[in-house]
Order: structure tokens, then C-alpha cells, then sequence
């Protein structure tokens, strides 16, 4: 992985004390992590800034400093790498963290960082976060990665009533507050991730992946397993994996009303088509109606490709390239409105959203995304790679 990322964990907890402090750098120490200076002593500043001047205690004298002082930072190493924790003991708002766990110098993601090392040292800066939700009690927990340009990820929006997150990071903890507004702590047991655990207060851990990975969908190929999102699971609502009940679940509540799924599709959404062209379908479609061929042999293996597309109007055009797809197909198998006039027959792709029966199953929303990089649940369930035509031509 070519980037940098930085691995930092706000916990949201309310007022903290200095024992809260001495206790925090003791879950660290017993985790693995050790003193930058003497075993009994820890590095510690309280002044703001990018490079704050750092005095020598014991733990429970760091936490009297960053006390009076109303936040701070106390230093550990692991592996040589520096890390620690900053405390704001004066927040007010329950939608800032008053304490973060953090990675200074990038110890789990790298180029240079074999992915045992880095499960290993991940299992520390886990048990540590453990620790410190223990003895703060939070509503949650973020685990999460900061780029080169400091950019941040996975923060929660608002207080544990109304919390949600953009996607899940790579490791999530849920106070009992925030379970109960999430379904409970045996829903969230179930979502689909890696590992899912209780801690001894009560919240719940959410960890994606075994190894720490910023960009987890987009690399880790099991991902293209999972039929839903561990986000959808937990913030959408969803309640099962399983892909029959999935679709169930979906068609009680957005029914598919029309042969061409895309029909229901609003004029700009954007969605993944299973498209064959007409040169490689095994018969003859003259006019491109499906009426008369919905009833057929034919299997996802006979597809060309699978496109991301845009609906405008009453056709579907590629995003990247901007090249006519097809045409809406109405519930009589017949396209709908006129092909434009620059298009000859055989550029209109035939849609075997349209005539695999297994696809004419699925609910609309299997084939929606919300932008052009995104992956439907249709395409994630088959494996499928979606061309998005961002540099090519679709032929």
C-alpha cells in the first residue's frame, strides 16, 4: 500500500479525571506498549502545538499535570514507533472525543510492513483501545486512519441518538447507549465482519478485517463475498447475509414493478447493467424486443461485460465514456422510445438484467449505486468487475 496512513482512535467518553489518565497509560503498558524513558516513568507535555515541550513523571503525576491543565498528551513506543494517548479532560460537547489513541509514525500500514507484524502490532493498539473504553466508559470508539494529508475517516456525526458513520472503519466500539439505538448488542454481534466481540462494560467491537487496511473494500478480494456492507447492517437496518432472504427482506419493501429494473431508477441515478452485445448472443433479436426470449438457456457467463450506467431519460448511458447503452425495455418486452439517431442496431446492448430469470428476481436496489465508483449488491454477490469506462470505450 503506497500511502501512509496513521491508525487514530477517538473515544468519546464523558469528563475524565487524572486517575482516569493513570489507569489509561497502565492498559497501554500492560498491552505491550512501553515507557520512551524509564520503565517507571512516561513522557508526557500539556501544552498545545505541534511540537509541545514534554516533561518526565510517573503516570500518576502526568495525570495530575494534564489535569490541572485541563488536556494533554502522554507518550509510549511500540516496536520504536511512537504512540499515546491525548486527553481533553474539559470537553463539553458529547459529540467530541475527550481522549485519542494514536499512531504517530504510521507502526501498522506500510509498504514496509509485513502483514503479520502489522496483525501483531494491531492486536496491541486493539488491546490498549480495550482497555481505555474500559476504564472511560464511552457511548463509542473509532478506530480509524489518517493519510499523509491528515485526512480522516469513519467519525461519527452526532451523539449516540442519532450517530451514524459513512462507512464502518476498521474497528468500531458501541458503548451500550449506542447498542440500544442500533438494535441491540446481539444484533450488532451478527453484522458481517471479521470479528465481533463484547468487552467487559458491555459495548461492543466491531473489527472489518484481521489486518489493519484503510482501504479495506477496495482491496481485500474477500470483500467481493460479503452480500452487504457491514454500514448497511448496522446503520441501514439490514438483518441477514444470506442472499434469499436478503432479496425477501428487499422486495417486501421496494417490490420489483417493472421487467427493466431501471425503470424505477429516477432520470441521473446510477446503477450496474449485465450487458451482452448482440454479435455474441446465441439468437437473433433483430429490434432488441425480449418478449419472446425471456424464456431461454442463458446464464451471467454469456454477459460482455458489466457497466456502470446512468439513466437520462428513457436510456442508459456509460458514466466514463458517455456512449449509448440502451433503451428502457417496458413491461411487454419492447424498448422503449426511439434508439439515438447516430446508433446503429447492433450498439444497442441487450441487458441480461432484463432476461436471466434469476436476475428478473432482484429488487431495483440490487442494481443502485450512488456514485459511479460503487459496487451494487448484484455485482458484489456475483464477483462481478464492473468497467466504468472512465478511460476507454465501452467497444
Amino acid at each position: 500500500m503506497g500511502d501512509s496512513y496513521r491508525f487514530i482512535a477517538p473515544v468519546y467518553a464523558d469528563r475524565l479525571s487524572a486517575t482516569t489518565v493513570e489507569r489509561v497509560v497502565d492498559r497501554f503498558l500492560e498491552a505491550g506498549f512501553e515507557s520512551t524513558t524509564t520503565d517507571a516513568c512516561v513522557e508526557y507535555s500539556v501544552d498545545s502545538g505541534s511540537d509541545p515541550e514534554r516533561e518526565v513523571a510517573t503516570p500518576g503525576r502526568a495525570g495530575d499535570a494534564i489535569a490541572a491543565n485541563g488536556n494533554g498528551h502522554v507518550y509510549l513506543s511500540l516496536d520504536g514507533f511512537e504512540a499515546g494517548v491525548h486527553v481533553a479532560l474539559e470537553k463539553t460537547d458529547p459529540a467530541e472525543p475527550s481522549l485519542h489513541v494514536f499512531d504517530r509514525e504510521g507502526a501498522l500500514v506500510g509498504d514496509d510492513i509485513p502483514e503479520s507484524v502489522a496483525v501483531r502490532r494491531g492486536e496491541r493498539f486493539l488491546q490498549a483501545l480495550a482497555g481505555t473504553v474500559i476504564e472511560t466508559d464511552p457511548w463509542g470508539a473509532i478506530g480509524t486512519f489518517l493519510d499523509e494529508g491528515g485526512m480522516n475517516v469513519g467519525y461519527p456525526n452526532a451523539p449516540p441518538a442519532e450517530a451514524t458513520l459513512s462507512t464502518l472503519p476498521w474497528v468500531t466500539v458501541f458503548g451500550p447507549v449506542w447498542c440500544d439505538h442500533l438494535g441491540g448488542r446481539d444484533r450488532l454481534l451478527g453484522a458481517p465482519v471479521w470479528d465481533a466481540r463484547t468487552l467487559e462494560n458491555g459495548s461492543v467491537v466491531l473489527r472489518k478485517t484481521e489486518a489493519p487496511d484503510p482501504e479495506w473494500y477496495a482491496n481485500d478480494p474477500l470483500s467481493k463475498k460479503v452480500v452487504i456492507e457491514p454500514t448497511d447492517y448496522v446503520f441501514q437496518g439490514w438483518t441477514t447475509t444470506d442472499p434469499d432472504e436478503l432479496r425477501a427482506q428487499e422486495l417486501r419493501t421496494s417490490p420489483r414493478g417493472y421487467l427493466d429494473p431501471f425503470r424505477s431508477f429516477d432520470e441521473g441515478d446510477y446503477g450496474t447493467d449485465i450487458l451482452l452485445c448482440k454479435h455474441h448472443a446465441p439468437f437473433e433479436m433483430g429490434e432488441t424486443t425480449y418478449a419472446d426470449r425471456l424464456d431461454n438457456d442463458l446464464d451471467s457467463t454469456y454477459r460482455c461485460q458489466v457497466a456502470t450506467v446512468q439513466r437520462r431519460g428513457e436510456t442508459l448511458w456509460t458514466t466514463g465514456s458517455d456512449e449509448f447503452v440502451r433503451r428502457l425495455v417496458d413491461d411487454d418486452g419492447d424498448p422503449i422510445g426511439d434508439r439515438p439517431a447516430d446508433v446503429p442496431p447492433e450498439r444497442e446492448l441487450l441487458s441480461l438484467t432484463i432476461l436471466l430469470e434469476d436476475q428478473r428476481e432482484n429488487p431495483p436496489s440490487w442494481y443502485a449505486i450512488d456514485d459511479p465508483g460503487d459496487e451494487s449488491i448484484s455485482a458484489r454477490l456475483n464477483s462481478f468487475i464492473v468497467q466504468s469506462h472512465e478511460h476507454s470505450s465501452m467497444w
